[in-house]
């Protein structure tokens, strides 16, 4: 059997969304893509276009819980986290605390904005 998935200009826009969301909010927290219909494996997809790669991974094995992390030069760290029991997804940046409240994220908006531009993605 031959799997068919296919990422689409629709999931690169909605996580290019949930990023620029990520990106506006003070304080940092994570997003939530449940109900975005989008994947972990489409969260991969758009981070690596923007750069990222993935660095590490993590579960805690029966409870189906995992996180994901991925870096790039000159970008913040992201993860990728979630539950594969209840369907939860969701992003936020690897260090945001309070030791670290002003994570620079211009470069990350940057790519993101070039990266519509290249697709012809919504951008409102």
């Amino acid at each position: 059997m031959r799997g068919t998935y296919q990422f689409t200009n629709q999931d690169r826009d909605r996580i290019f969304f949930a990023l620029r969301d990520l990106i506006n909010q003070r304080p940092y927290d994570s997003v939530s893509l449940v109900g975005a219909n989008v994947s972990l494996c489409d969260c991969q997809d758009a981070l690596e276009e923007l750069g990222y790669e993935q660095e590490d991974s993590d579960n805690n094995g029966w409870e189906m819980d995992f996180w994901w992390t991925f870096e790039a030069v000159g970008l913040p760290a992201i993860m990728v986290g979630g539950c594969g029991y209840t369907g939860d997804l969701y992003i936020y940046f690897k260090d945001q605390d309070l030791e670290n409240p002003d994570i620079d994220t211009e470069a990350l908006r940057q790519r993101i904005n070039e990266r519509w531009e290249k697709y012809g993605l919504n951008r409102a």
